[in-house]
């Protein structure tokens, strides 16, 4: 699956959480949300793996059955 990110009206990175300005509306993001983010630079299209392993690479892998090479797979 490929990704690609809509245009931004604006963007604000605090720490690790940020803000965006979509058109009019102003969404704060959580820090896994931050990090998709970032792992899909504007103009670009990136691959969902890609974007996993970027997150699992900042976090650590999730707590649970699955393990972070199945979910980069």
């Amino acid at each position: 699956m490929i990704i690609r990110r809509g245009a931004l009206t604006d963007h604000y990175v605090e720490d690790d959480r940020s803000v965006v300005m979509v058109d009019e509306s102003v969404l704060g993001l959580s820090p896994i949300a931050t990090a998709i983010l970032e792992a899909v630079p504007e103009g670009t299209r990136v691959t969902l793996r890609a974007v996993t392993k970027h997150v699992v690479d900042t976090f650590g892998p999730p707590e649970g059955p699955e393990s972070a090479e199945d979910l980069t797979r």
